[in-house]
């Protein structure tokens, strides 16, 4: 609702545009889509807009169909990279290695006879003899064992060469009694290969010791026959004896349906196998797959969206997606300028068959094949085979219609006012806007008056709605000319030129309009219905100008809430905290920002407040949390830990009772030592001498009991501290039994003790001025930033020295943050720690100490003069980067 009350219809999202309907009867859009239905509108899921659905690009046929099986000779890839495919006698093959990339003649050598092996009948050494050439090749396959596989029609059977020993190949005879003209071969999964027989349409199944594998379907015998095994295999049973081979049937291959005309086949890793068949006269080809030897379902035409035919598909090729349920599937259109990629999807049975936008274009295809290897889809060009590349050029339908449902207004009469629509309309597209409007609902439904609306204008001070944002897309308007009653509904008709389409966002329809003509101008102006009307309707033009304007400040109050104000107000509305927005913050953290100032500002200068400003500027999953009355672990990540809160104090030393303890506590030392304790030793508050035996021990007892070695020359701390303690010098007096000329009258005169005090209070005043004051005094107003570096971000890096120059530019960061944030009689430093070691909240070296192991040498990077730490890297021989003993 604007200012002025007029209240709006909003379609937004897939769900309301599903709602509409292509024609006037029939199912909704939503039902159209679900069923994946030929509709000229569909919904880009990826941009949230209304599209003309996309069509495959087909290259413009230059002449003739030029190729046909008969161009088809196999083709094959091994995991090298190396090609090998049937040269144009159909004779011989050639090669082109990896690592040369020349093409040369692979077999035979002389390209006239050719040294095959024949198997035995027995068990025995294979017997080489000279046979003629095979006359024609057809098909070829590297399986997963390494062998290429290739197919012979005369004689009929294969030859197998084993790429990785050599020599001369094996070939594999074909019985008499059993029709066999090789077409095509495809890998199978486990070893073996698939054979096409189009002319006889039936394909055979080898196993990877090129063992016929019977028809499922058919006989039950278990026991495969034909020849001896040529590849690896499981032997027989040790136990038991060997069975005879069992013949070779025509019963043994999968037969295909009467009538067709199967040009190719492929392979999927759970066994499904796919053949393309060609059409008999003109028009889309088919796909089928068959599981076992059984179809799956239908077979399933290759027709792009808009029921676009691939003609005559020419050869297809299948390669794995990385989610695993789903295949990609090329057809190399047998034109021989594109290829047409489509998405098999193989969770279903049947399988579905999707085709995908994309352009496949092929440069000078002979037709020899299409191979998927390598993860890559490949085609012949001259002697060299190149990957197949899709381009994201796609072809729209040219015109596609949108008829909404009833709007109802509830006013009978309703003067609708005006439509709004957010939407990208590149050159050469269009919208048109038709309108129907009556009170009385099957007025619509039936026959409804469709009245042209004007053109589409855009806006140009962008939407009507405040401060709000499009994305790019422009609003365009227009006023309704003549929709008067209750009910609208509106038809809409994107117009494309097939290259480009109309991005349809969001639609707006205003109603009741609020006539100036009606509010303030005199009844005379509404005299004559065709002049008011015109007057009304050019008084609208004004309306929309001075309502956008009312909006604005009917909700200017959306400014100043950091939740819903424009990001380009962000840094205004930052300004009145006095705040300075980082550059490297982003939408939402600058949101975050201004909507928890005060509390940030709260806790400025303290633990908090650096952990807080310290997680906006380096975290990612930053969040309200972070401004919780707990603290985030998103904050808790980056550590601040204060010196004075690491010193040894009272926990890191044995408590004492008194002076007497302390001497006592030397002497059993002195001892323990083998060092003579004279009558009446005393602990001495200065070392015995540089070369004194004792000096070790008294260092020894002085870190166990005091935490660090006495200090005697603090003479101003020492007085300041017993100010503090005793306000006046005659507490002082009273306190320590001072009288007489022992008696002090000022602190000035006062100096730290140089030997121990015996007696209390004197006592307890000394060690609480050696283990508190003066250990606070030294790590006080210091402080230490430890951010945390995940596991496998150190000196393991592949690439150690980007990772360097990024955690530098991390401390670089940190250190701008801080000296921004921190309290300015302090002095900081800058830190990493492993955040892999972690309990709970306790992390091993800073809260625990698990002795020298825990340093591990793969979590130390080398040490470097000047900017190395001892204990925090390591020494490494520069020649083998070993660590050094």
């Amino acid at each position: 609702m604007d200012a002025n009350g007029t209240r709006h219809f909003l379609f937004l999202g897939e769900a309301d545009w599903g709602r509409c309907r292509e024609g006037e009867d029939g199912k909704t859009l939503a039902e159209l889509w679900a069923a994946d239905a030929d509709t000229a509108v569909v919904y880009d899921v990826e941009r949230d807009d209304l599209i003309l659905k996309r069509m495959p690009f087909v290259f413009p046929p230059t002449g003739p169909v030029a190729l046909g099986p008969s161009d088809r000779r196999g083709a094959a890839r091994d995991r090298y990279g190396t090609w090998y495919w049937i040269d144009a006698t159909r004779r011989g093959l050639l090669v082109n290695s990896a690592g040369s990339g020349t093409t040369t003649v692979f077999w035979p050598p002389d390209g006239a006879a050719e040294t095959c092996g024949l198997p035995e009948a027995d068990f025995g050494p294979v017997r080489a003899v000279t046979t003629a050439a095979p006359r024609e090749l057809s098909g070829t396959a590297v399986t997963e064992d390494g062998y290429l596989v290739v197919g012979c029609a005369e004689p009929p059977g294969l030859l197998v060469f084993d790429l990785r020993s050599g020599g001369p190949p094996d070939l594999l005879p074909w019985p008499d009694t059993v029709p066999f003209t090789p077409f095509d071969l495809a890998s199978r999964v486990g070893g073996g290969v698939y054979v096409l027989d189009r002319d006889h349409r039936r394909y055979w199944e080898l196993d990877r010791a090129f063992q016929v594998v019977p028809n499922r379907t058919g006989s039950p015998e278990p026991t495969s026959g034909g020849f001896e095994a040529v590849g690896p295999g499981p032997g027989p049973d040790p136990g038991q004896p060997c069975p005879p081979p069992r013949p070779i049937t025509a019963d043994d291959a999968i037969a295909l349906e009467a009538g067709t005309d199967p040009v190719a086949l492929d392979a999927a890793a759970d066994g499904t196998v796919l053949l393309l068949f060609r059409a008999p006269a003109a028009g889309p080809s088919t796909v089928r797959a068959y599981r076992h030897g059984v179809p799956t379902g239908p077979a399933l035409a290759t027709e792009g969206p808009g029921g676009t035919p691939v003609v005559a598909g020419h050869d297809l090729a299948l390669l794995p997606t990385p989610a695993g349920t789903a295949y990609r599937l090329f057809l190399a259109d047998a034109g021989g300028d594109q290829a047409f990629e489509f998405t098999l999807d193989m969770t279903g049975v049947p399988l579905r068959l999707k085709p995908v936008e994309n352009y496949c274009p092929m440069r000078l295809f002979g037709g020899k094949g299409l191979v998927a290897a390598g993860g890559e889809v490949h085609y012949d060009f001259a002697d060299r085979w190149l990957p197949l590349t899709t381009l994201p050029r796609h072809r729209y339908a040219d015109t596609g219609t949108v008829i909404t449902g009833r709007l109802d207004s509830g006013e009978p009469g309703c003067v609708w006012h005006r439509l709004f629509l957010d939407a990208c309309l590149p050159p050469e597209t269009g919208l048109r806007v038709f309108s129907s409007a009556a009170d009385h609902p099957d007025d619509l439904d039936h026959a409804p008056d469709w009245v042209a609306e004007p053109a589409l204008y855009p806006r140009g001070d962008g939407s009507e709605q405040p401060y709000a944002r499009t994305g790019g897309y422009r609003t365009w308007e227009l006023a309704f000319q003549r929709a008067t009653g209750r009910h609208l509904r509106l038809r809409l008709e994107l117009v494309g030129n097939g290259r480009a389409t109309p991005h349809v966002r969001a639609l707006r329809a205003y109603c009741p309009r609020f006539s100036y003509l009606t509010q303030y101008l005199p009844t005379a102006y509404r005299a004559d219905s065709t002049s008011a009307s015109f007057l009304d309707r050019f008084l609208a033009n004004f309306e929309g100008i001075f309502t956008g304007i009312e909006d604005r400040i009917a909700a200017v109050q959306t400014l100043f809430d950091p939740r819903s104000t424009p990001p380009e107000a962000l840094e205004w509305l930052g300004q009145w905290f006095d705040l300075a927005m980082d550059p490297a913050w982003d939408e939402a953290k600058r949101r975050l920002m201004v909507t928890h100032a005060m509390k940030f500002f709260q806790w400025r200068g303290t633990v908090r407040g650096l952990q807080t400003a310290l997680a906006l500027v380096i975290e990612e999953g930053a969040d309200d949390s972070l401004f919780s009355d707990a603290p985030s672990r998103c904050a808790l990540r980056t550590r601040i830990v204060e010196r004075h809160q690491t010193r040894r104090g009272a926990d890191g030393r044995r408590p004492l009772s008194g002076a007497d303890a302390l001497h006592r506590q030397y002497a059993d030392a002195l001892d323990a030592a083998g060092i003579t304790v004279p009558d009446g030793i005393r602990f001495p508050l200065l070392p015995p001498g540089p070369d004194h035996p004792a000096t070790a021990v008294w260092r020894a007892v002085a870190e166990e009991a005091l935490g660090s070695l006495p200090v005697v020359d603090q003479v101003q701390a020492w007085r300041d501290f017993l100010s503090r303690r005793y306000p006046r010098p005659a507490d002082l007096n009273s306190a320590y039994g001072l009288t007489g000329s022992a008696a002090i009258v000022s602190y000035d005169r006062m100096l730290p003790p140089t030997e121990l005090p015996e007696r209390e209070p004197a006592f307890t005043d000394w060690l609480q001025f050696q283990t508190v004051v003066l250990p606070r005094a030294r790590t006080a107003h210091r402080f230490r930033v430890l951010l945390p570096v995940p596991l496998g971000a150190g000196p393991g890096d592949a690439e150690p020295r980007a990772a360097a120059a990024a955690r530098a530019a991390r401390v670089d960061l940190v250190r701008r943050v801080v000296e921004l944030e921190k309290p300015a009689h302090t002095v900081f430093d800058v830190k990493f720690y492993w955040e892999a070691f972690r309990v709970g909240e306790a992390r091993l070296g800073l809260d625990s100490l698990v002795d020298l192991g825990s340093r591990s040498p793969n979590l130390l990077t080398e040490a470097v003069l000047g900017r190395s730490y001892l204990g925090e890297s390591l020494l490494t021989d520069p020649l083998t980067h070993r660590r050094c003993p």
